[in-house]
C-alpha cells in the first residue's frame, strides 16, 4: 500500500496539481506527499488547502512553490486548527517558518 509519494521537481503545472488536490480528498491512505520545487500557482495552493480540510492525515511539503502571502495565511490558520490552537490569534508565531512548507 503506497503510503509515501515524492513528487519533488516533476513539473506537475496547473491540471497536474488540481488533479492531485482532487485525489488527495478522495485518498486518506497517503499520509506523506512531496510536491516541492514545481512552480505551482495560487489556483493550486487553494487547492491543495482544500484537500487537507477532508484528508486530515496528510503531511504535505509544498516549499519553493509560487503562492502568495494569501495562500501562506490560509495554510498557517489550517495548521493554528490542526493543532488545536485557534484561528487567527497565534498568527505571528509562524513568521519564521520557511515560505511555503506546511507540514501536518
Amino acid at each position: 500500500m503506497l503510503n509515501t509519494l515524492g513528487l519533488c521537481s516533476n513539473q506537475l503545472g496547473f491540471e497536474g496539481g488540481e488533479a492531485l488536490a482532487d485525489a488527495l480528498c478522495k485518498n486518506t491512505i497517503l499520509t506523506s506527499l512531496d510536491v516541492s520545487l514545481n512552480c505551482l500557482e495560487n489556483d493550486v495552493g487553494r487547492a491543495l488547502v482544500k484537500s487537507l480540510h477532508v484528508n486530515t492525515t496528510l503531511i504535505l511539503q509544498f516549499n519553493d512553490n509560487l503562492f502568495d502571502s494569501e495562500v501562506d495565511q490560509e495554510l498557517k490558520e489550517l495548521i493554528l486548527k490542526r493543532g488545536g490552537l485557534g484561528s487567527g490569534d497565534n498568527i505571528d508565531e509562524f513568521d519564521e517558518l520557511d515560505h511555503n512548507y506546511s507540514g501536518f
